[in-house]
């Protein structure tokens, strides 16, 4: 009985070993690892390089501005992997991606499953402003695939927003952040090209999708759980 125990423990610890993947949290507000810096500019989460390119109304490629995060800390909370929150996140000549045709590329080097994307700086309509700001989304699926957010601040402040397939108020697919290789934010014709597009790229979340290594372990766990039960339903043999 003893012995049965501590292999259901066993069992037990490498299920809990193969749930315990983390997700991966591209954190744009974090200055050590995106500097201000002419483009592309590559940062690597284990095995997948994250790339980014900015581009001006020109289609060039440009510098992109990561200002002094102005906002009230914590700025975003991610199942306890909060944001730097040293600057504002990733913006094109200001400190936001307005309207003049500008455009940031995520390029991951495979293929991802997006769970959110952060978005600062903004803002819904207000009294002065009664056009509320706007973002545009768009992954790779041939440069169709679009959802456009509006602004809603959780205070107006910040202008914090977190974009999901769900709360997209116009999408063409719902496999919008399904296998993505490339992630287009900004005004630009091919996303629709919003008048009142003004915001700063936070952060991107990926789905916690488990490594190899981790659906091995896991399957050991089932494994051993059904060879654990099998022996424990075998009839004793009594001498």
């Amino acid at each position: 009985m003893l012995s049965y125990a501590k292999g259901w423990l066993a069992a037990s610890a490498l299920i809990v070993a193969a749930s315990a993947a983390q997700a991966t949290l591209i954190d744009f507000t974090d200055a050590d690892q995106w500097t201000a810096s002419g483009t592309p500019h590559t940062v690597s989460y284990g095995d997948l390089d994250v790339t980014l390119i900015a581009y001006n109304l020109f289609g060039q490629q440009v510098p992109f501005t990561n200002t002094p995060y102005d906002g009230q800390a914590p700025c975003a909370d991610f199942g306890g992997q909060g944001l730097q929150c040293e600057t504002d996140g990733i913006g094109i000549g200001d400190d936001e991606v307005s309207s003049s045709v500008e455009l940031l590329r995520v390029i991951f080097s495979s293929a991802v499953n997006i769970k959110s994307v952060t978005l600062l700086d903004l803002f819904s309509s207000s009294p002065d402003d009664p056009f509320g700001e706007q973002a545009t989304i768009a992954s790779d699926v041939n440069y169709l695939n679009y959802g456009i957010w509006e602004g809603i601040a959780d205070n107006d402040h910040t202008g914090f927003l977190t974009a999901t397939a769900d709360n997209a108020l116009d999408s063409t697919s719902s496999g919008l952040f399904t296998g993505v290789t490339n992630l287009y934010l900004g005004a630009h014709p091919f996303l629709g090209n919003p008048h009142h597009s003004d915001f700063a790229l936070a952060a991107i979340e990926l789905v916690d999708v488990p490594e190899p290594g981790t659906l091995l372990l896991f399957g050991m766990g089932l494994l051993s759980m059904v060879g654990l039960r099998r022996m424990a339903k075998r009839p004793r043999l009594i001498g």
